[in-house]
């Protein structure tokens, strides 16, 4: 992953890894997951092609169970609509002992500005 993209965000006690769309795009390709902490209507209307959803308010405890998610050092990229509460649910994952949990820059719209899969209503 390329240093200059990518930004470390400090957060408290943790530091959290922001990545660019393209970031977020290879490291899916590369046995990563997409996260979707958005709310049910908003991953309806429009998500990242291959996103699984999560709401944030459920994230904790739904993530502990999902089998997507049973590596813990596995690459997590979290995005909601700008970036601030993937932000918080990367800070959750780490604070679960999720290793590589983090979160996309400027969130879904930057995604789209690459012209990267997503999934809309027919």
């Amino acid at each position: 992953m390329s240093q200059s993209a990518s930004q470390t965000v400090n957060s408290g006690s943790n530091q959290l890894l922001e990545v660019s769309a393209r970031e977020a795009a290879y490291l899916a390709g590369h046995g990563g997951v997409i996260v979707d902490v958005r709310d049910e209507q908003a991953f309806r209307h429009r998500h990242i092609k291959g996103a699984i959803h999560i709401p944030l308010e459920e994230l904790r405890e739904i993530a502990q169970d999902c089998t997507s998610l049973a590596d813990h050092d596995k690459a997590v990229i979290l995005y909601c609509q700008d970036g601030k509460k993937s932000a918080l649910g990367a800070e959750l994952l780490n604070d679960l002992g999720f290793t590589h949990a983090c979160f996309l820059k400027g969130g879904f719209p930057h995604w789209e500005l690459e012209a990267l899969p997503f999934t809309s209503p027919e």
